[in-house]
């Protein structure tokens, strides 16, 4: 079993390929707002990410696992992974942007797509350098509580994300 925020991870890399692969659909049997769609809810996807980061980086912290000189170096870590989230979201911005900007009518033309697909791997880069740093800093202690906390309780932004993960991952 891997802790919520692996699953999480894993999930969202693997949603942004099934965009880039939905783009070669698109006028056949998706459209544009399916793309959006999918990209909003990778955005969603994001937050329960950056909720359950956080969660691992202060029971870090109030766990006391952190040694006395580590603590100096924290605020900066803390500081970077926030600029890291923020680049994150602007290159989803810059996905959408593109998206806004230069499909007319809902009509995909090659050179647009490609560019779409150049922002998402973009995007994709990003995303994984950013969650392979997040995986080295965090430590989960206890897989099945952090699974409880964010994906197996009953709230209905628990059950999204559960589905969501289901509907994202490759067995």
């Amino acid at each position: 079993m891997n802790c919520a925020l692996k699953l999480i991870s894993k999930s969202m890399q693997i949603n942004l390929s099934f965009i880039e692969k939905d783009l070669h659909a698109v006028g056949i049997s998706q459209s544009m707002n399916g793309i959006e769609n999918h990209l909003t809810k990778w955005v969603q996807a994001f937050a329960a990410y950056v909720e359950a980061e956080d969660t691992h980086i202060r029971l870090l912290i109030d766990g006391s696992l952190v040694l006395d000189s580590e603590i100096q170096v924290l605020p900066d870590i803390l500081f970077f992974l926030t600029q890291i989230q923020e680049n994150v979201m602007d290159k989803v911005s810059e996905t959408m942007n593109v998206i806004y900007e230069e499909v007319e009518g809902g009509i995909l033309i090659p050179r647009v797509r490609n560019h779409i697909i150049k922002e998402l791997i973009s995007l994709s880069v990003t995303f994984s350098d950013y969650s392979d740093l997040v995986e080295v800093l965090t430590i989960c202690h206890d897989e099945t509580k952090c699974n409880e906390k964010f994906i197996e309780n009953t709230s209905d932004e628990s059950v999204w994300l559960k589905t969501w993960i289901m509907e994202n991952s490759v067995t």
